[in-house]
């Protein structure tokens, strides 16, 4: 244990005191892993892992301001299968580490946050074995934390406090989407602005904004609240882009995939090719009626909007 606590400078970073140091040696890439390995290998080192556990959260939430935030773990040691289980919690800490450095950057949380290891944060959370009588619990309390200050959470905490919603979310799919709708607004802010060297939307995005609002159950009407134009502009996004990009989440969340007529999801590269066209345009469009002041969202009179729509 003291080996590899060693090697990965667990010792010295937690004799700085220094929570941003602590968080990220904890986050480092195999540290979690190898040290709850090492601790669970031995009958009088497993005993000590929840408590281990709880000293080494507690830095986590210290770095995004709940000190005063204390959750129990209540399992033992020994009704936990520790084989996959120090997978798990190595996942989470890196989650937790890539998150909070990635929050410390400049810019508006929508652009700096790292939401991928954000979502491995909520899944890990609610995978563990240790910490799954907290893990609703801890989960609200990161949501409200000052790590997505900007984003209304609101609807989000809602479903994680329902239990069986809470274990069919999809936090990847979530997290990722909710980035590509982001990174949309941002690069078609930059198409219809001329500004920037932005000139055109990434297909990677767009297909990952229709592929994640197209999902069903809890995660597709999360992410419509998500990705609202209200959020949008808390993070620095101007309203008539953000209208647009919310144009396109309503039409596509509200589109029925299973109807006999309804088009499918694009999957392969040529129809998320022709996909990617299609919504730039409508995107477009979209930003263009409204910063020209027009009533309808996506061109300008209801006949045209009805036909770019569809």
């Amino acid at each position: 244990t003291i080996k590899v606590a060693c090697d990965y400078d667990v010792v010295e970073s937690v004799n700085t005191g220094d929570v941003d140091t602590i968080v990220e040696t904890l986050g480092k890439e195999g540290c979690m892993e190898n040290l709850i390995g090492v601790l669970s290998s031995g009958k009088a080192t497993k005993q000590i892992i929840p408590s281990f556990m709880e000293y080494g959260l507690n830095y986590g939430y210290n770095a995004v301001g709940l000190e005063d935030l204390s959750v129990n773990i209540t399992k033992t040691a020994d009704q936990v299968n520790w084989e996959t289980e120090k997978v798990v919690l190595g996942n989470l800490f890196e989650g937790i580490s890539g998150t909070y450095l990635s929050s410390k950057a400049e810019g508006e949380v929508l652009e700096k946050v790292d939401f991928i290891a954000f979502a491995k944060v909520m899944k890990s959370l609610r995978d563990s074995q240790l910490l799954k009588d907290c893990s609703q619990e801890i989960s609200i309390h990161l949501l409200n934390s000052e790590l997505l200050v900007g984003v209304d959470t609101t609807t989000l905490v809602s479903y994680i406090e329902n239990d069986t919603k809470y274990q069919e979310m999809d936090f990847a799919v979530m997290f990722s989407t909710l980035k590509s709708s982001a990174n949309i607004a941002n690069d078609l802010k930059d198409i219809t602005s001329g500004t920037g060297e932005v000139t055109g939307l990434d297909k990677n995005d767009v297909s990952g904004l229709i592929n994640g609002l197209t999902s069903e159950g809890p995660t597709k009407e999360v992410l419509k609240d998500l990705a609202s134009a209200e959020n949008l502009e808390k993070s620095g996004v101007d309203s008539s882009t953000a209208g647009a990009v919310n144009g396109i989440v309503e039409s596509i969340t509200e589109y029925d995939t299973t109807a006999d007529d309804a088009v499918a999801v694009p999957e392969t590269d040529e129809e998320i090719e022709n996909a990617t066209g299609a919504v730039e345009e409508l995107l477009t469009a979209s930003k263009n009626a409204q910063d020209a002041n027009v009533a309808y969202v996506f061109g300008n009179n209801e006949t045209e909007a009805k036909a770019k729509m569809t």
